[in-house]
């Protein structure tokens, strides 16, 4: 038997005086407790037998601490509260461990991350995932993130990348909108025809003018066509009919694959940028992280 043992008495004893002494009743201890006033009675008893001396002085109708008892209850009072506390620690570390939270635009979370994201869940169910979508450049500094997927051509400075993978940029309709009007296979058609716009949070974010201006080419005036704040309601208004959008052949390969929708001319752009897997921390990766940067990587290829 360990010295501390020896000079402690059994830890039951404490709870059961620790609610006698602070309800100033054996009754109310028992209901508090959920167990008979005798069982409390026993417990006050071995405990007073421990220490070799009386912690409560009682009577008929009442129960109050001696001095001595007074002391313990101080003790025992900020002992359990201390363990408390650590407990709760224990318990919000481990679940902040099991948290991974993941920030990413809200096009990557929609149309690529999401249809996947059920697999990396069904390999991994111990760990929860805390999805951050925002089409604002990353605050890395004031949102407390393990991973993130950008797009452009660097990581931000100081943090490790992972390029995933790069894409195609080439226009796209769905074909209720193709089937009613002439073919459009010239810039010169494209030009003339209702573009779906976004007017993007960043400036990474290819638009119509600039996809024109890659290729070698530019838009006369203003564009046709109705502008959106997300790429999520571009592409919703491209399925409904409503025009045509710029299509992210990585992004919209289910669309493209099921005949949803449809390359409108065999003009394409491959930027130079690409998505990356950015990781926050800098000293040695937890397994959580280290789980989801292999899945996403073997996704991605």
């Amino acid at each position: 038997m360990s010295m501390l043992r020896r000079r402690l008495p059994p830890p039951g004893t404490l709870i059961v005086f620790e609610a006698v002494a602070r309800r100033l009743g054996f009754t109310a201890a028992a209901q508090e407790l959920g167990i008979s006033q005798a069982a409390v009675s026993r417990q006050i008893r071995n405990l007073e037998d421990f220490v070799g001396q009386d912690l409560f002085r009682r009577s008929h109708r009442r129960v109050t601490l001696t001095e001595s008892g007074a002391q313990l209850f101080d003790d025992v009072t900020f002992g359990l509260g201390r363990i408390a506390e650590r407990m709760d620690h224990l318990r919000k570390s481990l679940a902040e461990e099991s948290v991974l939270t993941i920030q990413t635009t809200i096009a990557f979370a929609s149309f690529w991350l999401m249809p996947r994201l059920s697999r990396f869940a069904a390999a991994h169910p111990e760990i929860e995932l805390r999805l951050i979508t925002s089409d604002l450049p990353p605050d890395f500094a004031g949102v407390p993130v393990d991973l993130a997927v950008v797009y452009g051509a660097r990581v931000p400075p100081g943090l490790k990348g992972i390029r995933l993978f790069g894409d195609e940029i080439l226009p796209v309709a769905s074909p209720r909108f193709l089937e009613n009007r002439r073919p459009t296979e010239t810039f010169a058609d494209l030009q003339g025809a209702p573009l779906l716009n976004m007017e993007p949070a960043q400036s990474i974010w290819l638009t119509w003018e600039e996809w024109f201006a890659r290729l070698g080419h530019k838009l006369p005036g203003n564009i046709k066509g109705p502008r959106f704040s997300s790429y999520a309601l571009v592409v919703q208004a491209a399925l409904e009919g409503q025009g045509i959008a710029l299509g992210w052949r990585r992004m919209l390969a289910p669309q493209l694959a099921r005949g949803d929708l449809l390359p409108v001319t065999e003009a394409s752009l491959v930027p130079g940028e690409a998505y990356h897997l950015v990781l926050t921390r800098r000293d040695e990766l937890p397994k959580k992280i280290c789980y989801f940067r292999d899945w996403i990587l073997e996704a991605a290829h």
